[in-house]
């Protein structure tokens, strides 16, 4: 029943609400998720395979914190660490040849300002060479899921065979946000290396500094951008308990605004506003009565075991209807936890959640109660017996 009502809540979110499919949305390929109870709320083309550019760098940074056994360890930025990336117009971070820095320096590197020397430096040293590297990424799409996932490079760039959807692009930083290391790194809107050269600020707060966009309930998040990928991000709010994630891809190369922040900024705002936990029924709310039948009561008053709350658009009162379907009658043979019957919620005509209802307490027969109903059979019943009784004590005597 659990796993119906999260499927059919679902199909609520999606359809119950014409206003939200009105909203404008650039990105080509879009899905956005509820994470408390990992629900998509809003989507677009999701399973699509796309180019995904630098969110490709999210499974980088998650394999390479899994393989780091000390971020404070050291190391030296080297010649190869650089191959190609300059030539492929790679976004870099601004280390240079001969820096030593640490893999922590490295990992907000990758993931603040989307640095491909990092991601490069991260392969290079954690598995021997990138390929090696590429695939322990691909070893961890297999292990999340992912079947419409597949990695070539750690950076992102374009290249034949390298692609995802954004849903599974979703689910690598779901999996991602579950470590704590990443989950701060990808807090911070800025971070100065460890040898003090160097301070970092994320792409998506030069976003929204730069075009005065408004996301103040925003974890974090990673941009990407190619000419095959278009702007992308995958990012997550938090505001009043509930927390959303938003992955896209596809908005045009040529745009000269970043539509992708936009987005985000679009979904999360009409979600925010007009969706929540609503509690749709109180505990103890008495919702009807069945006769007992020969028990100490005449009836049993049917209420809520526990509150019930639900996930759904703040005006919800009018598109819910409720209906009971309760046993006849209770008898006095019944004991607690016994089925009573059952009260199902409906929310726009569809089934919301039905709540089995249980009996409270243990039924005991009554004598009183049996007479009261059964009064005129036992009266005649009675009345023979004293015929009889009064027949055979007559018969006794004339005999």
């Amino acid at each position: 029943m659990k796993k119906f009502v999260k499927a059919l809540l679902l199909t609520v979110v999606l359809f119950a609400c014409d206003s939200v499919f009105a909203l404008e949305i650039y990105s080509n390929n879009i899905v956005m998720y509820q994470l408390n109870d990992d629900k998509v709320v809003y989507q677009m083309r999701k399973d699509d395979r796309v180019s995904i550019a630098s969110m490709t760098k999210v499974m980088t940074t998650i394999v390479a914190i899994e393989h780091i056994s000390d971020v404070n360890d050291t190391l030296v930025i080297t010649d190869e660490m650089f191959s190609g990336l300059y030539e492929e117009g790679a976004s870099l971070a601004g280390f240079h040849v001969g820096q030593q820095v640490t893999y922590l320096d490295l990992l907000y590197g990758a993931m603040l300002p989307s640095g491909a020397e990092a991601t490069r430096a991260l392969a290079l040293t954690i598995a021997g060479s990138e390929d090696a590297f590429v695939e322990m990424m691909n070893e961890k799409a297999i292990a999340l899921g992912l079947s419409n996932t597949h990695f070539v490079n750690t950076t992102g760039l374009d290249v034949y065979g390298h692609y995802s959807t954004v849903d599974d692009v979703a689910r690598i930083f779901m999996y991602a946000l579950k470590n704590p290391l990443f989950y701060d790194i990808i807090s911070n809107r800025s971070y100065t290396i460890s040898d003090g050269s160097l301070t970092f600020s994320s792409t998506i707060a030069r976003y929204t500094d730069r075009y005065d966009l408004s996301l103040p309930y925003l974890i974090g998040g990673k941009t990407g951008f190619t000419l095959d990928a278009g702007y992308c991000l995958v990012s997550v709010a938090k505001k009043d308990g509930i927390t959303y994630l938003v992955a896209s891809a596809g908005v045009p190369a040529d745009s000269s605004y970043p539509y992708h922040v936009l987005d985000a900024q679009t979904l999360y705002e009409f979600f925010y506003e007009n969706y929540g936990y609503q509690k749709v029924v109180s505990k103890d709310l008495e919702v009807g009565s069945i006769p007992v039948k020969y028990g100490k009561v005449d009836q049993v008053l049917v209420s809520i075991p526990e509150d019930k709350v639900y996930y759904l658009e703040n005006d919800y009162q009018d598109a819910v209807r409720f209906e009971t379907d309760f046993i006849s009658e209770v008898t006095y043979r019944m004991k607690r936890g016994e089925r009573l019957g059952t009260y199902s919620i409906y929310y726009n005509d569809e089934l919301l959640d039905e709540i089995v209802l249980t009996l409270n307490e243990d039924m005991h027969f009554s004598i009183l109660s049996y007479f009261k109903v059964n009064w005129k059979w036992i009266c005649g019943v009675g009345s023979v017996l004293i015929l009889v009784i009064v027949f055979l004590v007559h018969k006794v005597r004339h005999s």
